[in-house]
């Protein structure tokens, strides 16, 4: 369906952009099928020896780059054709002026092993840092010269919300100790699963577990905690106005306001 259709990064050579030949290219995305473009003007690389290249490459902002990228919208509107005009160098925007609990949210498991035939009564245990957080946090650290106290500083399943807990018969497998392990499974019998959402109060569960070995998995709305590439702070969780104009007060020319975006 229309709705559907993929997307694809558009790369610009910064500001030198023929309107006429960028709508002809947006007529061709659309007969090839794409639903969208998302625009990346780019003057890394393009070390051309021509002043007056260079000059229109670096015209991005300006009063005649906003008007080419004006009339490129205007094509993509009468193609009822999706177009998107990236922030920054191809990273999503975000910074330190965006709370973790204002960032994106993801779905994150933690999980129990009980032996049935009795009453089990627990507090459900929180999501636990993975091999994806840690490798995160090196990298953090390697591209920030960050102490080592600063790793896993944006994993925060305090805030995490429960949202499902779901228990099945364990078939087999198992669980590595180390978190930088991310191919260890545990098989679970589909057939034998029991939703149990609605029997935990206040983060306690009660179930009186039928015979077997149970794995009990519960998922929880937290913040992602993720982070701009090569700048601190986070991801705000939706495109809300005050966190775009604060990200983009101090990184894109106020001209591009001009264009009609």
């Amino acid at each position: 369906p229309e709705e559907r259709r993929p997307w694809t990064r558009w790369w610009w050579p910064g500001g030198d952009v023929s309107a006429e030949t960028a709508c002809a290219q947006l007529a061709a995305f659309d007969a090839k099928g794409f639903g969208g473009v998302e625009i990346q003007a780019f003057a890394a690389g393009l070390d051309i020896d021509s002043d007056e290249i260079q000059a229109s490459i670096r015209s991005f902002g300006s009063d005649e780059f906003n008007a080419e990228l004006s009339e490129v919208m205007a094509c993509a509107s009468d193609l009822n054709f999706d177009l998107y005009l990236n922030h920054l160098s191809g990273w999503p925007a975000g910074g330190p002026q965006v709370p973790v609990d204002e960032g994106l949210r993801e779905l994150r498991f933690s999980e129990k092993t009980v032996s049935g035939g009795r009453e089990v009564s627990f507090d459900l245990p929180a999501p636990k840092a993975g091999f994806g957080d840690h490798l995160m946090a090196y990298g953090e650290m390697a591209f920030s010269h960050a102490s080592p106290g600063a790793d896993l500083n944006n994993f925060v399943p305090e805030l995490g919300q429960l949202v499902s807990v779901v228990a099945a018969k364990k078939i087999g497998g198992k669980r590595d100790g180390s978190p930088m392990v991310a191919t260890d499974t545990v098989e679970l019998d589909g057939a034998t699963a029991i939703v149990l959402t609605d029997r935990v109060v206040d983060g306690r569960l009660s179930w009186d577990a039928p015979e077997g070995e149970w794995v009990i998995v519960s998922a929880w709305s937290q913040p992602s905690g993720s982070a701009p590439v090569l700048v601190a702070g986070i991801l705000p969780a939706s495109l809300w106005t005050i966190w775009i104009q604060r990200s983009w007060a101090g990184t894109t020319p106020t001209r591009l306001e001009s264009a009609q975006v």
